[in-house]
């Protein structure tokens, strides 16, 4: 697989949730999907884009497992080996954009649900529109820099 250019996911995000919005329309299950990879684009453009990753130092405040190349993740959940550390999308947003990460992770739960099991506890599809609805609107603020965030814990 080709990694997309950085502006390329923000191309993908619109095209997911344009597809997600005519899913919805129709209460389809797989609203969850395309409403993921929404977030999900918009989430891997803020790490490739987020200045934090150019500053050492500042990383290694945050905390000291944490390095340049990370940004590059593309992995949900991380794993503890017993050398080092994997790091996983979830756990990055977790810990440099902490105000979003509830509703990422819950669209990525959701998209689990219908692609690996029967998508039989999903809200409605409002409810998952307004959960990438949130995720896109943190993206527009400008919000996906771990410094804004880090300083105010």
């Amino acid at each position: 697989m080709t990694e997309l250019r950085v502006e390329e996911h923000l191309e993908r995000s619109e095209e997911h949730y344009k597809i997600g919005k005519v899913l919805a329309e129709s209460n389809h299950e797989w609203t969850a999907v395309a409403l993921f990879y929404s977030a999900y684009h918009l989430v891997r453009h803020g790490l490739r884009t987020d200045p934090i990753f150019d500053d050492e130092q500042a990383l290694l405040r945050i905390d000291p497992e944490l390095e340049q190349h990370h940004r590059n993740i593309t992995r949900h959940r991380g794993r503890r080996r017993s050398v080092e550390r994997e790091w996983g999308m979830i756990e990055l947003a977790l810990l440099l954009y902490r105000p979003v990460v509830g509703k990422y992770d819950r669209l990525h739960q959701l998209s689990v649900e219908v692609r690996y099991g029967r998508g039989r506890s999903l809200p409605s599809c409002s409810a998952m529109l307004g959960y990438c609805d949130e995720v896109r609107q943190f993206h527009k603020a400008g919000q996906f820099q771990a410094r804004l965030h880090v300083e105010k814990s």
